[in-house]
């Protein structure tokens, strides 16, 4: 294999690992998990005003200690993915953290 093919091959594994992460999603307790369906169905629809619904459901989950840091800081990364408008991206962050809860 030539030097070019293997730095084209770093570099397209960098961006894969960049994109998609490396699959350390945290573990979601059920309050988790139905937002983050919630999230990925906001995400579906492209809804700005879903995503603001989303975003107070979620503060006041947090607040009634419902969700857990990691599981916030997961949401929220996602929330703010789609708040930049790459919602395809943002939809297919939610689905692989709900995939990722059921081995």
């Amino acid at each position: 294999m030539s030097r070019f093919n293997v730095w084209k091959a770093f570099v397209l594994g960098a961006v894969v690992l960049a994109t998609t992460g490396c699959g350390n999603h945290p573990p979601l307790e059920r309050p988790s998990y139905d937002l983050a369906k919630a999230l990925y169905a906001v995400c579906n629809r492209q809804s700005t005003e879903g995503l603001q619904k989303f975003d107070t459901v979620l503060a006041e989950s947090i607040a009634e200690g419902k969700v857990g840091p990691n599981e916030e800081s997961a949401l929220r990364a996602i929330a703010a993915v789609a708040a930049a408008g790459d919602w395809q991206a943002a939809q297919e962050q939610a689905r692989e953290l709900i995939a990722s809860q059921n081995p």
